[in-house]
């Protein structure tokens, strides 16, 4: 894959994310500050897919575990799709009375009966095999693949406070996909140093990001009255709890995904 190099970064610090970033370019992330210790890195595909991350510097110290975090943006849905999306999802609030992840039994958008989950799913397996790709990985057997999505939705005055969805070993990626969103951004610390280092990326309607599962992360107040809506959830290579395995939506293979009974070619 082609690819090219964006921008250099400056070395400063931020520990808090700004009230405003530019939301009209993807390319615009706000960047939290770096050091010695690792540098920064980002990359534009021919097809305007984004990725970036963090990975560690050169060490000559043998005891030093090298690693990277790879993040992968790109767009998928278009405003009016977004609409869509932005309208059954509040059919379901008004039905359900939930706004956002509380029951993971009954509640995974990835088995919601709504005729844009099936490219929502195939756009996650094709961004996992992007990273897989950018990563070298390309003959990785990918094995079974676990999904569960839910949606949240904010309104005005709420967020989303600091977590992680990396809490169990067969954790693999998160994905966000923000629906109806106004200047607002999602921040993602790094998984060592946290706050001093972070990614402040505007939620840009339309648009999925892959995320390392272990990643923190948090969203910004919603100032608006119209409420915040987005996609979200977790891709394991295995279901984490037994309890709730039958939550879990099945990415079985390189190039199907098994939604139900049903099997979708790419």
């Amino acid at each position: 894959m082609a690819n090219q190099d964006l921008s250099v970064r400056d070395g400063s610090f931020q520990y808090r994310a700004p009230d405003k970033v530019e939301y009209d370019d993807v390319k615009s992330i706000n960047h939290g500050g770096k050091d010695q210790s690792r540098s920064e890195f980002s990359q534009e595909l021919d097809d305007g897919t984004l990725i970036y991350g963090w990975k560690s510097a050169d060490s000559d110290n043998p005891l030093v575990i090298p690693y990277a975090y790879h993040f992968m943006d790109k767009k998928v849905f278009t405003k009016e799709e977004c609409d869509e999306w932005g309208n059954y999802i509040l059919q379901e609030v008004e039905r359900t009375k939930q706004k956002g992840i509380f029951n993971l039994g009954q509640l995974n958008i990835l088995r919601f009966d709504f005729h844009l989950v099936e490219p929502l799913k195939a756009a996650i397996l094709d961004g996992i095999k992007t990273l897989l790709s950018i990563t070298n990985n390309d003959d990785w057997q990918i094995p079974p693949l676990h999904a569960n999505g839910w949606y949240n939705v904010f309104d005005m005055g709420e967020g989303m406070p600091v977590h992680s969805h990396g809490y169990y070993k067969n954790g693999f990626l998160g994905f966000n996909m923000p629906i109806w969103a106004i200047e607002s951004f999602t921040s993602y610390y790094h998984p060592i140093k946290f706050q001093p280092d972070m990614f402040n990326v505007p939620n840009k309607i339309g648009w999925l990001t892959l995320f390392p599962a272990i990643t923190p992360h948090s969203v910004s107040e919603n100032k608006y009255k119209k409420p915040r809506i987005s996609l979200a959830g977790d891709v394991g290579i295995k279901t984490w709890s037994t309890d709730i395995s039958g939550a879990f939506e099945v990415f079985n293979t390189p190039v199907t995904i098994v939604p139900g009974l049903a099997t979708t070619e790419l």
